[in-house]
């Protein structure tokens, strides 16, 4: 499924979201900066993880975060991945926002 990475996170008036609220330089927080900084946490739920698993989390955020393109075809399997850190890290404002992204709405 093509999930577009660079759709803006907003407040609940419509106002895009920036990693500095009231610096004019900030940038916009996307659907990009959730999913790559959700997939990159570590805490007490990765503890056991693989050394497989581990690199197959890079893999995923690297792609995300290097891509050229805003549409960035992925599996069932990764989208599902990403919507669980969302949802196990972020706050009800951005999870609401991520997961409808991620479902195509």
């Amino acid at each position: 499924m093509k999930v577009c990475f660079s759709h803006n996170m907003k407040d609940l008036d419509g106002n895009v979201l920036t990693e500095q609220p009231g610096n004019p330089e900030s940038r916009a927080i996307t659907l990009r900066t959730l999913a790559v900084n959700s997939i990159m946490a570590f805490g007490d739920e990765e503890k056991n993880m693989t050394g497989e698993e581990k690199v197959k989390r890079y893999d995923l955020a690297f792609l995300i975060h290097n891509s050229k393109d805003d549409l960035i075809d992925l599996s069932v399997e990764d989208i599902s991945l990403i919507k669980k850190q969302i949802g196990r890290i972020y706050a009800p404002l951005l999870v609401g926002q991520a997961w409808k992204m991620l479902e195509g709405e």
